[in-house]
């Protein structure tokens, strides 16, 4: 049975190498003719619920490909231009075509529940049982779920409902984010996946990540305007900033100021509130919300993007109209919404820039939601100038500390990714180290000692000599037992399994989770086995030790 291999597409937030273009990249290697030979490459992409990321997506992807003529899109969509508006009209273009070049190599759709837990397992289901003649060599599937934090239960429902037969069609599941924190870990926990290979090490990346850095317009580059002003309601955060005088009323402003999640609820700073009081001010408003997208005006006249794009014969992203739009307006303008201008979507580009962003506490809640908003306002510094920023100490010090902690990540350029790169807690825990014993000699040597100084030195010769081989899936602080002292060695006879925390280690070790345990920085344990350890389904054997330590 051949197994699924699973990749993490990570960047920050509007890196200057875009993990979009990183992806379609990796497609375009794995889409040349020069793989044809092997298997046939279809690659479905699920972008983020939200029209526009389809529509940037769309866009990118046509562009990166315009000129390979042996590669096809497909769009399944209910949008009445997509030419696939059901899985059944691809499917029977599938079963149907007489020629390779027919199928498509990538399919985009979006993470609706419907496409994900139904539409995909019927495509599945149809490579599985059909023989494809006009694909001798079978095809190398592989799914791509951009923005996969915001998508959790739908991608934990497929990858539950996926068994092995259709795991077997699947060649490799990609995730993309730049906010892969907790609640993404401990759904893929849930299906048993606890690392995610760096497709960083799969990918041509000549300029070196140093290079790219400088290129980088980070949140701490931007003016940060400190204003502690304590509600949770956003409109009255706004409120007071205008009301001390932090943002210039007699200039031409853009301004990014997200709303709560809420669209029309009065008394919390809700979308339409926030429209409402821009507008009072003479500003231009674009609502971006599931209702609506477009430009409210003072005078309460509305026009929808699709409107503006239409008048002005405009057919690309939403930073093509924005950038239209600032040369046919002489409004001020205020973006509002909340989710569905948290992430995925580049409002900066030459000729438009935000000139203010506005963070008030209620954006604090979440992390992920939280460094995505953020990341609206960073980008290529070609495109994307200094920033006014208002936002709480807070609010300054979570992004500072949680941008500091990804940048460290990608200058270690792990092969694997695992919950530890992503944990933001402080702590001195540690994950267990597994500890293999390769000669019983030395483990029985261990036992029979009572002096932890000698065992400390067995160990350490054992470990030189490769007597003891170390599985260490700590990252940054992994055990260097030349930094350390034994302070305790438990073991374990084979009568007494009380307090035995063998079956803990070794959940914790296999989950990349830290262990809690009562030592100092400077110590460690090490727990082994007299004879074999047995607790329900689990087994410990003989030659297989745990060492836990802080740092």
């Amino acid at each position: 049975m051949s197994s699924i291999r699973y990749t993490l597409n990570h960047e920050m937030p509007q890196f200057t190498r875009g993990k979009t273009n990183k992806t379609l990249d990796y497609l375009l290697d794995n889409s040349s003719s020069d793989n044809l030979y092997k298997k046939y490459p279809l690659h479905i992409i699920v972008t983020n619920r939200s029209l526009a990321e389809t529509q940037q997506w769309k866009f990118r992807t046509k562009n990166k490909f315009n000129d390979f003529d042996q590669i096809n899109i497909a769009i399944l969509s209910s949008n009445k231009e997509s030419k696939y508006k059901n899985v059944e009209s691809l499917i029977t273009n599938f079963v149907i075509c007489d020629n390779i070049s027919e199928f498509p190599n990538i399919i985009i759709m979006c993470c609706h529940h419907k496409r994900i837990q139904e539409d995909c397992i019927k495509i599945l289901k149809m490579f599985k049982n059909t023989n494809f003649n006009i694909a001798p060599n079978g095809f190398d599937l592989k799914f791509i779920f951009d923005e996969a934090d915001a998508n959790i239960t739908v991608i934990s429902n497929f990858l539950n409902s996926i068994n092995n037969k259709l795991k077997n069609v699947i060649s490799e599941i990609q995730f993309i984010t730049a906010t892969p924190f907790q609640s993404f870990w401990r759904m893929l926990a849930k299906n048993n996946i606890f690392t995610l290979e760096n497709i960083d090490l799969q990918c041509d990346n000549s300029e070196p990540y140093y290079n790219l850095l400088k290129k980088y317009q980070q949140f701490s580059q931007h003016n940060i305007i400190i204003n502690n002003y304590d509600s949770i309601n956003p409109l009255e955060y706004i409120q007071n900033c205008f009301n001390h005088n932090l943002i210039d009323k007699e200039t031409r402003n853009i301004i990014f100021a997200p709303a709560h999640i809420y669209t029309n609820k009065t008394g919390i700073g809700s979308h339409n509130e926030i429209v409402e009081y821009f507008n009072k001010k003479n500003y231009a408003v674009l609502l971006h919300n599931g209702n609506y997208k477009g430009f409210i005006y003072p005078d309460n006249t509305n026009e929808t993007i699709e409107q503006f794009n239409k008048k002005h014969n405009i057919n690309g992203e939403l930073r093509n109209s924005l950038r239209k739009w600032l040369t046919t307006n002489n409004y001020s303008l205020a973006i509002t919404g909340n989710s569905t201008i948290e992430r995925g979507i580049t409002f900066n580009t030459d000729q438009f820039n935000f000139t203010h962003m506005i963070l008030s506490k209620y954006h604090h809640n979440a992390l992920n939601k939280l460094i995505q908003m953020m990341g609206r306002g960073s980008g290529n510094k070609k495109y994307v100038g200094k920033i006014n920023v208002i936002c709480t100490d807070n609010i300054k010090y979570t992004i500072f500390k949680t941008i500091e902690n990804l940048i460290n990540i990608k200058n270690n350029n792990p092969e694997e990714y695992n919950l530890q790169h992503f944990n933001n807690k402080k702590t001195n825990n540690t994950i267990p180290v597994k500890v293999e014993f390769n000669n019983t000699n030395i483990l029985n040597e261990i036992i029979n000692e009572t002096d932890n100084k000698k065992r400390h030195k067995i160990i350490l010769f054992a470990i030189e000599d490769e007597d003891i081989t170390i599985y260490d899936h700590n990252d940054t602080n992994k055990f260097n037992i030349d930094n350390y002292i034994l302070k305790t060695c438990r073991i374990f006879d084979g009568i007494n399994k009380k307090n035995r925390r063998f079956r803990q280690f070794n959940k914790a070790f296999t989950r990349y989770q830290r262990n809690s345990h009562k030592l100092n920085n400077n110590e460690y344990s090490i727990d082994l086995c007299k004879k074999e350890y047995k607790d329900l389904d689990y087994v410990n054997p003989i030659n297989i030790g745990w060492i836990t330590y802080r740092v």
